[in-house]
């Protein structure tokens, strides 16, 4: 999310964020899903996030066969979004 979003985005931004684990193993409806969908298409915060997450989980899955450990998903969570905010720094710099 960036910090010079409107409230109303803002708040679109942390609905879609509250749901990314549910649309990662597709436990929503289609309708939930498509809005979801729609709004990472828009929002490269939120896409940011979502491959975050989506990393995080084939790692565990590859890694852990099933569920990791909180803090390791925070390691792994923290290291990724280092290495998106580095190389996002590359390609504009």
């Amino acid at each position: 999310m960036r910090p010079e979003m409107t409230p109303e985005e803002h708040d679109k931004c942390a609905a879609v964020l509250e749901r990314v684990h549910e649309f990662l193993d597709s436990e929503l409806t289609e309708a939930d899903g498509d809005v979801i969908r729609l709004h990472l298409n828009e929002c490269e915060g939120c896409l940011d996030e979502y491959d975050t997450e989506q990393a995080i989980k084939q790692l565990v899955q590859r890694c852990c066969g099933g569920t990791a450990p909180d803090s390791l998903k925070d390691k792994v969570r923290t290291k990724l979004q280092v290495a998106q905010s580095s190389h996002r720094e590359a390609a504009e710099g």
